[in-house]
């Protein structure tokens, strides 16, 4: 136990500045009217833009979205109220789980790289989804957003503290245990067997990397920790990533919002495109891994 005590503690201090950073600027946004910005650039003259542009600003907009799903869904009711295409929608759906400001300054701590490589490939998948729903691959979408209408935020220290709080206090549980569970990883997790079931010698250790994300993964923040540990230890960076990008798109709380706006069908088709996106991009990193010197 005092093992384990210790090797939280020194996690914790090697990566509090990257947690407590990402905290402050999802607060700091959420406060300084974001929710009202991403309306204004998406839906302002959208009759004007192509379908093509409006995808693309669609996943860039759900990347770099501060809220959760189910908190992004009165912003997504307001677009589809003011003519924005479901095509545009469907790619902010599916970029919005994957990664969001304070999460990518977060995995700043698996290297820049990397960070870099999961914002990118969620906003390529979300305008991918995006392109997907505009050549009806999807199916009929018809998204329910209800009636739910944006309320204001007021930008004042005081709702400045209030969103830092409950930021904090929500991801921070999450982060502890992430150490937690990474300081047991190397304690008693042996590396012969870590290797064998995500190392090189697997010949689908990406594909296992990517199903285990879906049971592991409860917030973005906490994973951060063991993804580390298991860098550290060797495993390849695909495997991570297909690990982080499987996790959030399975997640239950975000397969539950998504389900509610589009239905059973549409939920399934996505599933099955998030799983095997994820996969895929693992193993391209995979790939230019091993020929891209770092």
């Amino acid at each position: 136990m005092v093992a384990l005590l210790q090797l939280v503690q020194a996690q914790f201090q090697l990566l509090w500045p990257y947690w407590l950073a990402g905290v402050v600027l999802g607060a700091l946004l959420k406060v300084g009217g974001i929710e009202q910005a991403l309306t204004r650039i998406l839906a302002g003259r959208a009759e004007e833009k192509s379908v093509g542009i409006m995808i693309g600003m669609g996943a860039i907009g759900g990347a770099v979205s501060p809220f959760c799903l189910y908190g992004a869904m009165p912003v997504l009711g307001s677009l589809q109220r003011s003519g924005v295409p479901e095509a545009a929608i469907a790619a902010f759906l599916v970029a919005s789980p994957l990664i969001n400001p304070n999460l990518f300054v977060f995995s700043l701590v698996l290297g820049w790289p990397l960070a870099l490589i999961r914002l990118m490939t969620a906003i390529v998948a979300g305008t991918v989804a995006g392109h997907l729903v505009y050549a009806n691959w999807f199916g009929p979408v018809g998204f329910r957003f209800g009636d739910r209408c944006s309320e204001a935020v007021t930008s004042s220290f005081s709702e400045f503290v209030k969103e830092l709080v409950d930021s904090a206090w929500f991801s921070g549980r999450f982060f502890l245990l992430g150490m937690v569970l990474a300081a047991a990883v190397d304690l008693w997790v042996t590396k012969t067997f870590l290797m064998g079931l995500l190392g090189d010698s697997n010949p689908v250790a990406i594909l296992a990397g990517a199903f285990l994300g879906i049971p592991l993964y409860a917030c973005g923040g906490g994973t951060i920790p063991l993804l580390r540990e298991l860098l550290l230890l060797g495993v390849d960076p695909g495997v991570v990533v297909a690990f982080m990008l499987a996790g959030p798109a399975t997640k239950i709380s975000n397969l539950t919002a998504i389900g509610a706006v589009s239905g059973a069908r549409w939920l399934s088709r996505y599933t099955i495109f998030a799983l095997s996106g994820a996969i895929m991009t693992g193993y391209i990193v995979h790939l230019v891994w091993m020929v891209w010197p770092h």
